[in-house]
């Protein structure tokens, strides 16, 4: 189970903001592989032992190959992972010695120190994502229930004509302000509550 073997390309490359959807790619990939690569990116199975919910598949493989084939996977797993990297945004040797698991760990905490970028790109996600039922599908998979500044961004700029550095910096703005917690609405304030987040997130935004 070489690399070479099987196809590693993904159709993204990890550039720090698009970590959700380059994400949801590589699980597509590492799914269309073997069942131990599936195993392994579930933790399933390491090197301390195998869950009972998938012994069956190595009932009748003796320690020595399974050892083999797991490292082999795993080895398959991260060097896919580290090639659809950008490696000018990256320490790619550095990742190089972790796991699978915490290499995704370490990539998920790295990318949210750039969170404003992360909801640009989910902002745009969204916007394209009413093109077809097919994207809007897509969308939902990758990024689930919609934050409520999302929506309202929506409707308040287009993500394709501001650029990045300046959606981070109103972005910061948004976090220093703690609107989540400041316009959350009772049953009773919910309609006042809508016309107060979308005039308090214009006001935010016209600065910017």
């Amino acid at each position: 189970m070489k690399p070479s073997e099987y196809k590693s390309y993904l159709p993204i490359r990890l550039e720090g903001g698009n970590f959700a959807e380059w994400k949801f790619e590589l699980d597509r990939w590492v799914f269309s592989q073997p069942p131990i690569c599936r195993h392994i990116a579930l933790g399933l199975i390491n090197w301390e032992g195998v869950d009972s919910s998938v012994q069956p598949y190595y009932a009748n493989v003796d320690k020595k190959k399974f050892e083999q084939l797991l490292f082999k996977a795993e080895e398959l797993m991260i060097d896919v992972a580290l090639e659809n990297m950008n490696p000018d945004k990256f320490k790619i040797n550095d990742l190089r010695v972790m796991s699978f698991g915490l290499l995704l760990a370490a990539l998920s905490q790295e990318c949210k120190k750039r969170i404003g970028s992360m909801y640009l790109t989910e902002l745009k996600s969204r916007v394209t994502s009413k093109v077809s039922p097919k994207k809007g599908a897509r969308h939902r998979r990758i990024y689930g229930p919609t934050d409520w500044k999302i929506e309202y961004l929506d409707i308040l700029i287009d993500p394709f004509k501001v650029s990045e550095k300046k959606f981070i910096k109103f972005w910061n703005i948004l976090a220093e302000k703690n609107l989540d917690e400041k316009l959350v609405p009772t049953a009773f304030e919910k309609s006042q509550c809508e016309f107060s987040r979308t005039n308090c997130l214009y006001r935010i935004l016209q600065p910017c």
